[in-house]
């Protein structure tokens, strides 16, 4: 008999919910975009200020003029587009002293991705421009800045928060040529800006001036932390401490970070500053607390006349306990791997990992210390040695470099390599060893090692007449070291 089957319908009506519920979530988890030209900035205003998207994308690397401030509705990315040659540039030009963004409402987050900002009026006898303010409604607001280049801000601040609970995080980004009698980069202001935080981390903050400072000391009363780690701090002229927190804020942290060209100290008690650059303060602090301050001086590479990128080029003398550089480090190359493949007795190959925002690599070869060739590789991530002599040690390695100086070149490892010797016959590789199953018996007593056809080292003893390698099978490259010389030659295992 055939059994009867029956359609449970509130199993059915779950199964609808939850299928409903899980598009639901997969509409509201994707992000609108909407696209921007430099001649769209009213348009990429209204849209802003109505929440039309999520994300507002800056299409041109040009000037986006803004002519009055904008206030965004709610949470929102403003980015550059990807693949341009430059940053987007956000302007103002306006008669009165405004902010280029305010947030008046609470929970709100505004980001900003690959955007240059700079603060000078396009009106000659234009108002003071400030980057941005939240204010006295937007409790719980965020400003997260990454990889942007802001400068050339005059007013009493940049940028400002006027509630509690406000973050900042800064990421991979440049500050420089603050000015003013009294500019604040950041500027916690009224009693009620209290539970704020800043973060930043891999940035540089370079030339300012005037009275100018990273932090202003904000009103009395405020509980505040602020982190600066892998930071440099670099050619400061102005009158007040660059950094000037209040000594009553809870943490107050400085670390992994280079301070250099400070013309004022930094002074408060209740900071700790550890792992870093000191002696680039004019006067070097005395009150707050100092945990690990390096005493190399830095050799520093800087991309431009105006020194905004800083990198160290002695990086190994000032390597912090998570095995960075001191100080950003977001202008350093990654080192690449190189690896050894194709031994041959008169050449080898070379090749290793393609390096993020590297343009070419320079190969060199090395015998003991003399150089035997240098050779630019612009296309691929290979090169081949050839012509060299058979039996003979060389050393060689890669450096990755950028057309782009704001980055510091970096280098591989030295890798060994031993080429083979040229034709040696059955006869004469009896003379030198001989090769029995898997074990390796030796004419002389010396060093044996043994590398795979990539080049890497499998066996390595000293000292031995015959050796049991255990090797499965395959053509492995054997290199024998004794009073008589050094002797390599392939085998192979069957």
């Amino acid at each position: 008999m055939m059994k009867k089957t029956y359609l449970n319908l509130n199993s059915c009506k779950n199964i609808f919910l939850i299928f409903a519920m899980s598009m639901i979530t997969l509409s509201m988890s994707a992000q609108t975009i909407g696209q921007y030209t430099a001649s769209q900035v009213a348009e990429l205003k209204n849209d802003l200020q109505a929440g039309k998207y999520d994300v507002y994308e800056l299409t041109e690397a040009a000037d986006y003029i803004l002519t009055s401030q904008i206030i965004p509705a709610k949470t929102s990315i403003i980015r550059a587009a990807e693949g341009l040659p430059s940053k987007p540039v956000i302007k103002f030009s306006n008669t009165s002293n405004l902010n280029m963004f305010r947030v008046n409402d609470p929970d709100v987050t505004l980001t900003f991705e690959g955007i240059e900002f700079d603060g000078r009026n396009v009106l000659t006898d234009g108002g003071i421009v400030k980057l941005y303010a939240s204010d006295t409604e937007a409790i719980n607001s965020k400003l997260i800045i990454n990889d942007c280049y802001i400068h050339h801000f005059t007013g009493d601040y940049v940028i400002r928060n006027l509630r509690p609970n406000f973050s900042l995080e800064i990421d991979k980004s440049v500050i420089s040529d603050i000015s003013g009698a009294s500019t604040h980069f950041i500027q916690p202001f009224y009693p009620q800006a209290t539970n704020s935080n800043y973060t930043l981390t891999n940035s540089t903050f370079a030339n300012f001036s005037g009275g100018s400072k990273i932090i202003g000391t904000g009103t009395a009363g405020l509980t505040v932390t602020f982190l600066a780690d892998h930071c440099t701090f670099h050619n400061s002229t102005s009158t007040s401490n660059l950094l000037s927190p209040r000594e009553e804020w809870e943490d107050i942290t400085i670390s992994n970070s280079v301070f250099t060209s400070i013309t004022k100290r930094y002074s408060h008690a209740n900071t700790t500053i550890e792992n870093s650059y000191i002696n680039g303060f004019e006067t070097v602090p005395t009150n707050a607390t100092i945990v690990n301050s390096f005493e190399a001086e830095p050799a520093p590479a800087y991309a431009d006349a105006s020194l905004l990128h800083l990198g160290l080029t002695n990086k190994e003398d000032f390597i912090t306990p998570d095995g960075l550089p001191a100080g950003n480090t977001m202008y350093y190359l990654e080192d690449p791997t190189a690896a050894v493949s194709n031994i041959s007795d008169t050449g080898f190959d070379l090749s290793w990992e393609p390096i993020d925002n590297a343009d070419s690599y320079d190969v060199y070869l090395y015998q003991g210390e003399t150089l035997v060739s240098q050779s630019t590789v612009t296309e691929g991530t290979t090169h081949s040695f050839t012509g060299l002599t058979a039996k003979t040690t060389y050393t060689t390695h890669v450096v990755a470099k950028s057309a782009d100086t704001f980055y510091v070149e970096s280098q591989s490892p030295s890798v060994e390599v031993n080429t083979l010797t040229t034709g040696l016959s059955s006869a004469e590789l009896g003379k030198e060893f001989n090769l029995i199953d898997k074990t390796i018996y030796l004419r002389e007593k010396g060093k044996l090692e043994v590398y795979n056809l990539q080049g890497a080292k499998l066996i390595s003893v000293n000292n031995v007449s015959s050796y049991n390698t255990n090797l499965g099978k395959g053509v492995y490259v054997i290199v024998i070291s004794n009073k008589s010389g050094i002797t390599s030659a392939k085998i192979s295992i069957r």
